[in-house]
């Protein structure tokens, strides 16, 4: 069984670091507890609709360490997700044999490395400010 004291436990782990990794408020994440799936966490996500869904494995995910590092695990799928989308749409038009702009989708992964990096850099920068 579930209890009342998991389920906040799950809400403030995932506030907590949405809020630290500066995951944009416009996008729709949440957060549920699903008994089904067979990893510790997955992220779901529509990234053209900005919405994405954490499943958290309660079987898995019994201690405090394991839930933090599932749920910070799935988070930071999300923030990767504008250069997951755009290279799984890179990826699909070279399996249909389409032609691509090689030049512009080097480009295009660069700058979306570029910003994942300097995300992830304010985020230690204010932990380290924080302490």
């Amino acid at each position: 069984m579930i209890t009342k004291e998991y389920r906040n436990k799950i809400r403030k782990l995932f506030y907590y670091y949405k809020k630290l990794l500066e995951i944009p408020h416009y996008w729709s994440v949440r957060v549920i507890i699903n008994e089904k799936i067979t990893e510790y966490a997955n992220v779901v996500y529509d990234y053209q609709d900005k919405r994405f869904t954490i499943s958290i494995n309660p079987k898995l995910n019994q201690d405090l360490p394991t839930l933090k590092d599932s749920i910070l695990h799935e988070l930071i799928h999300v923030l990767f997700t504008p250069a997951t989308a755009r290279l799984e749409l890179l990826l699909s038009k070279l399996e249909c044999g389409e032609k691509v702009n090689v030049k512009r989708s080097k480009k295009n992964m660069l700058m979306y490395e570029e910003a994942i990096v300097a995300q992830l850099a304010k985020v230690i920068i204010k932990q380290e400010e924080s302490k």
